[in-house]
């Protein structure tokens, strides 16, 4: 946020996917408590797999 990088640069690990449920499971340890979800059907457009693509924040903020 402090660079004068301009547009979207993905911050995420290519290594290692979370799935949301594994997300709700971590949020739900924390705090003690079951959290309730809503599924919904995919769009069409829904990645399978999701790897971001971090060469940018490599290249612009010597991010990895």
């Amino acid at each position: 946020m402090s660079s004068d990088e301009f547009g979207p640069i993905n911050i995420g690990n290519p290594n290692h996917e979370l799935t949301i449920l594994d997300l709700k499971t971590a949020f739900e340890m924390i705090i003690g408590e079951p959290l309730d979800v809503i599924y919904l059907e995919k769009t069409q457009d829904d990645p399978m797999v999701r790897k971001p693509d971090i060469s940018r924040a490599e290249g612009c903020i010597g991010w990895s």
